[in-house]
C-alpha cells in the first residue's frame, strides 16, 4: 500500500515538473469587434487531415472508447454473474 503511494506521488511530481506552466502560456490574439466568440452553425471547414476535429482519427478514438467501455462493463457483468450463480 506504501509502496503504491510513493509511485503515484512520484508519478505526480515528475508530471507537474515536466508539463509547462501557466506563465509559458502565449497571449491570446485579439478579437475584432466584428468577430463572434461561437461560430455560426456550417461556418467552419471541413476536415482536410485526420487529427482535425471530426476527422476519422477522432471518429476512431471515440468507437475505441465505447468498444473499451462497453467491454469492461460486459465483463463485470459477466463476472458478477458467475460469481452469484457459485456462491449459491
Amino acid at each position: 500500500m506504501v509502496r503504491r503511494l510513493v509511485i503515484v506521488v512520484v508519478l505526480v511530481w515528475v508530471a507537474s515538473t515536466l508539463s509547462p506552466s501557466f506563465g509559458d502560456a502565449q497571449d491570446a490574439p485579439p478579437v475584432s469587434a466584428d468577430a463572434d466568440i461561437i461560430p455560426r452553425p456550417n461556418s467552419g471547414h471541413e476536415p482536410t487531415d485526420n487529427g482535425d476535429r471530426g476527422g476519422t482519427l477522432q471518429l476512431v478514438v471515440l468507437g475505441a472508447l465505447v468498444v473499451g467501455v462497453g467491454g469492461a462493463a460486459s465483463h463485470l457483468l459477466r463476472q458478477s454473474r458467475r460469481a452469484r450463480s457459485a456462491s449459491t
